[in-house]
């Protein structure tokens, strides 16, 4: 087993003890995100925000799966190494 997969497996595992309601696929977004240079608390605030004002029963498109737009198992969304929150507007 790689460290990168131990590592993923070892946090999910705090995660269910600590009660987040992340799944891995989510919990593995989080991470890639830090890792990038995301401000890991500015993340957990979005993600508590998201949280509390999403609807009880999430939409799901034709296919049954939450988030995907193409319907071929793509993310339709994945962040540019470039930003990581930060507006390049002057």
């Amino acid at each position: 087993m790689d460290s990168a997969k131990e590592s993923l497996d070892l946090a999910y595992q705090v995660s269910q003890i600590l009660g987040t309601g992340l799944d891995r696929h989510t919990l593995s977004l989080l991470i890639a995100l830090c890792d990038r240079g995301v401000n890991p608390e500015a993340l957990s605030a979005l993600v508590r925000e998201l949280s509390s004002s999403a609807p009880s029963d999430p939409p799901t498109t034709a296919g049954g799966k939450i988030g995907n737009l193409s319907g071929n198992g793509s993310v339709p969304f994945a962040p540019s190494s470039t930003t990581s929150f930060r507006s390049n507007l002057r």
